[in-house]
């Protein structure tokens, strides 16, 4: 087991998420009943983009090893769109390497629904490739997430059933509404070795930014955030430098309702969010 890191610490990472607490209580399920089947978990993670499910899997390998699930917490991450093999009657290859570069920690395979779809000319899609993997005795000690939207994810188990066998824990992640979005503002500013602050007119005026920005098709939730926050603080340094001595040190990392500025709304996204 990878003693490099203790149950505590990489709980901590899960809990200071968005709806933190739903989803220790989700993932202590997942971890009880992988030790119950003797293997490593096989999870999905799905959830609109934005709404935090590759930081949510980023954070499972160091939770897995902690918890004596894998042997270290390392793992790999691929894309799907990246995975399908590149000659026919190659995807069993491509799933055992792919699978042997995570072999002991944590796969995780963003656009996961693209694996399903077309086979490699001899009856196998990436998908079947990976189940059949999973199905041996070689990856006991490897878990394996797969991260997608809600639709895509849905028709990739109709379409292969045996997916759902082997990946029946998921892990959902919702579109952030107003609150939550203050929420992740907060832990974002706490962030880092000089934490930042703001002042309680920008706070609530960045919830009604939220607010309104959630009945968009294409409110993005923590990507939103994210962006809202780097161009303020933009902002803010703008008007530092140009009088600093108007501010003292707290000054200098607080933000004000003048730096705050609407985002545009983006028209696509990438599943991979």
């Amino acid at each position: 087991m990878d003693t490099t890191l203790d149950a505590p610490s990489a709980w901590e990472a899960v809990a200071g998420m968005v709806d933190g607490p739903r989803l220790v209580e989700a993932l202590r399920e997942v971890i009880e009943q992988a030790r119950s089947q003797g293997s490593a978990p096989r999870v999905q993670i799905i959830g609109p983009p934005g709404s935090g499910r590759s930081t949510l899997a980023r954070h499972l390998g160091p939770v897995f090893a902690a918890e004596g699930l894998v042997p270290r917490r390392g793992g790999v991450e691929v894309s799907a769109v990246t995975w399908r093999p590149t000659y026919v009657g190659k995807a069993g290859e491509v799933a055992r390497a792919t699978m042997s570069s995570a072999g002991g920690g944590t796969l995780l395979v963003q656009d996961a629904p693209r694996m399903g779809g077309t086979s490699d000319g001899f009856g196998a899609s990436p998908v079947e490739a990976l189940v059949a993997e999973l199905a041996g005795p070689n990856w006991h000690d490897t878990a394996v997430v797969l991260i997608g939207e809600p639709g895509p994810m849905a028709e990739l188990a109709a379409e292969k059933p045996a997916l759902a066998e082997h990946f029946a824990h998921r892990l959902v992640r919702t579109a952030y509404d107003a609150s939550h979005c203050v929420d992740l503002l907060a832990v974002l500013l706490g962030a880092g070795e000089r934490p930042q602050t703001a002042e309680p007119a920008f706070v609530a005026a960045f919830e009604d930014l939220a607010r309104a920005a959630a009945s968009d098709p294409g409110f993005d939730s923590g990507d939103w955030v994210v962006r809202v926050l780097d161009a303020a603080l933009i902002r803010m340094r703008r008007r530092v430098m140009t009088d600093p001595e108007r501010f003292d040190a707290e000054g200098r990392r607080r933000l004000v309702l003048d730096d705050l500025v609407p985002p545009e709304i983006p028209q696509t996204h990438s599943q991979g969010s």
